[in-house]
């Protein structure tokens, strides 16, 4: 029964993560709902059984966002280096929305009440599923979000720095793992969010053009 529980609370969560990823680039999500619901899938399998490994437990994150960069660059047809961006990008949005709601619930979604008691963690995957997705095709809808062409971009400053901000964003990702402050955590993935917004803000009104 547990296993049918994550499966469907984390199915909910992962189409947050999913539609809000492709609407913030103007990409339709019903247009790749169903490839997106397999990966889904195969995304919670994939966390569920490494969730059943202590040691593999802090790894999840970091297997969804390969998962993701893996769907944006098959299915959406990104190239690489704009679906590493892509998927940072939404997946740093959708864990400052739970950020946030776990901040706002005033202790009653903490870390340590979700531990205690799963069915408050199946509350926050559904509360984050639908602000999520509300989020998602609110911007769509209003046909707000970056509309920019992936280009394939060439190895120049622009790039590296581009790369050099991606690794430290990963860095920053990866710490976040082993604090247990959401305040913290909560402005670390602002501050990385907020770089990859910086990029996708320059790339929209420059037309393509990677310099600062």
């Amino acid at each position: 029964m547990s296993f049918i529980l994550f499966m469907l609370f984390s199915v909910i969560e992962s189409i947050a993560l999913f539609s809000l990823t492709l609407s913030l680039f103007r990409l339709k999500f019903k247009q790749y709902f169903w490839p997106a619901l397999i990966l889904n899938i195969l995304i919670n399998l994939t966390s569920f059984f490494m969730r059943k490994s202590p040691e593999l437990t802090e790894y999840a994150p970091i297997a969804i966002l390969l998962l993701l960069i893996l769907f944006l660059v098959t299915v959406v047809r990104i190239p690489v280096l704009w679906s590493v961006v892509v998927a940072f990008t939404g997946y740093l949005s959708v864990v400052l929305v739970q950020t946030g709601v776990m901040l706002l619930s005033f202790g009653f979604l903490s870390v340590d009440e979700i531990s205690a008691f799963p069915w408050k963690g199946y509350l926050l995957q559904t509360m984050t599923g639908i602000i999520g997705y509300t989020a998602a095709m609110t911007l769509y809808k209003r046909g707000l979000g970056f509309s920019f062409e992936f280009n394939r971009v060439g190895f120049g400053w622009g790039t590296i720095i581009l790369i050099s901000v991606l690794f430290i964003i990963a860095i920053g990702i990866g710490s976040v793992l082993f604090i247990n402050n959401l305040l913290v955590a909560a402005v670390i993935f602002f501050i990385g969010l907020a770089f990859l917004l910086y990029y996708a803000v320059k790339k929209e009104r420059s037309n393509g053009d990677f310099g600062l």
